[in-house]
């Protein structure tokens, strides 16, 4: 057997990560919070969308549902629009920020 070398075991513990948060289900950011613009949703995790036209479109993660779906909010001039996607949108940077979030969101 061969060993591993460095980007096999991220990537092994990267695939880990992804199957733990398909089973995760928490709301991060009350649909009102979001909408009274609360600082609180400024230091939540992020995705970033690319339009057709190569802008760059922030939003906030509001809620993780089981099986991976996240419900996202905009940022700046995209603020008040919400789209779902799904976790493997996120880069395992992003995924490991998600997890840390829902660790300290933890009762």
């Amino acid at each position: 057997m061969s060993k591993m070398n460095s980007a096999e075991k991220i990537q092994e513990q990267s695939s880990k990560l992804f199957e733990e948060l398909k089973t995760k289900s928490r709301v991060l950011i009350t649909d009102k919070e979001y909408n009274d613009g609360e600082d609180s949703i400024y230091e939540m995790p992020r995705i970033y969308t690319v339009t057709k036209h190569s802008f760059y479109v922030e939003y906030v993660i509001l809620e993780i549902q089981q099986g991976g779906t996240l419900k996202c909010g905009g940022l700046g001039e995209d603020y008040g629009e919400l789209m779902t996607t799904d976790i493997g949108e996120l880069t395992t940077d992003g995924a490991c920020v998600l997890f840390s979030c829902l660790l300290e969101a933890s009762p």
